[in-house]
């Protein structure tokens, strides 16, 4: 174990570090339920003068992270607010995660955190036993009751039908945040647990995203907007500001919001379609402007 403080080219001290390790990290700007997984990138002293240098190299208490490791594109001021969790180890160790399923959005979320340089240990499946001990992209597949204890997982199941999955391995998994090194989320924000973002993505500031949030490719979220737990938002939406987005809804791909509104929990908006009014709770939407088409709908 090696631990200790650094400074950068103008005399500031950095985040203290621990080699191999684990570190509270108190920040600002970005609050983000444990565990997060941030490593310190290898020093350059000619990018030492960079705001928005790829590490933790800060000056005066600046840092750029991303979700499972340091990327050049996604920079956030800290302040203390919440609790941060800081590996700075080798990327080897404590950072291969368990992918819980096996379908097509499986594959897609191995190459999404394989990409950021993100180890995938093993596919999780919980329906077909017979899958077990079969190979995914290279990987292996287990059956949900082998994942070990204290497994770091991403959930693989665009749909709202994750809730079940999530519950089932709440015992002995620990759901981490994963945001690719192509988006942008601009500070102060918050990230919950398990929530994945995917390439391309915008996020503006004040913006609030709960747990088990899945953006696809492509969306863009306006300032001061709230999404809910368990959303899911399909590529190409855009979502304007000021947006509450309820918990368990689903927006489909290329919708659009207008600013100021209310998605109710567990409505869904059709793809292509441009809501310009509140959506109940448990509804279904569609066209431009968009209506409700369904009501009492359930995507649990």
């Amino acid at each position: 174990m090696k631990s200790g403080k650094e400074t950068d080219s103008e005399g500031s001290s950095l985040v203290s570090y621990v080699s191999y390790g684990w570190e509270e990290v108190h920040a600002d700007g970005l609050s983000c339920p444990r565990p997060c997984i941030f490593r310190r990138a290898p020093r350059d002293p000619a990018l030492a003068n960079r705001r928005n240098f790829l590490g933790l190299v800060n000056l005066r208490g600046r840092a750029c992270l991303s979700v499972f490791g340091i990327f050049p594109s996604f920079s956030l001021d800290f302040k203390c607010h919440g609790k941060l969790y800081y590996y700075n180890g080798n990327c080897d160790i404590m950072s291969d995660i368990f992918v819980l399923g096996t379908g097509l959005l499986a594959e897609e979320f191995f190459s999404l955190v394989t990409h950021a340089g993100v180890g995938v240990a093993a596919f999780v499946e919980n329906l077909d036993p017979n899958k077990s001990g079969t190979v995914l992209c290279g990987r292996p597949v287990i059956w949900v009751e082998d994942l070990p204890p204290q497994s770091l997982c991403i959930c693989a199941i665009s749909s709202t039908k994750r809730r079940t999955y999530i519950e089932q391995v709440s015992g002995r998994a620990i759901f981490t945040t994963f945001v690719h090194p192509s988006s942008l989320i601009l500070p102060p924000n918050w990230l919950g647990d398990g929530s994945v973002i995917s390439t391309g993505v915008l996020v503006a500031s004040n913006t609030r995203i709960g747990s088990h949030v899945f953006v696809n490719r492509g969306v863009r979220i306006g300032h001061h907007t709230s999404i809910g737990n368990l959303v899911t938002v399909q590529p190409g939406a855009n979502i304007a500001g000021r947006v509450e987005v309820g918990e368990s809804s689903y927006i489909g791909m290329g919708a659009i919001i207008v600013e100021r509104l209310r998605i109710g929990k567990g409505a869904i908006v059709a793809a292509g379609a441009v809501v310009i009014k509140d959506v109940p709770d448990h509804s279904l939407v569609a066209g431009n402007p968009a209506v409700v088409k369904k009501v009492n709908i359930d995507i649990r």
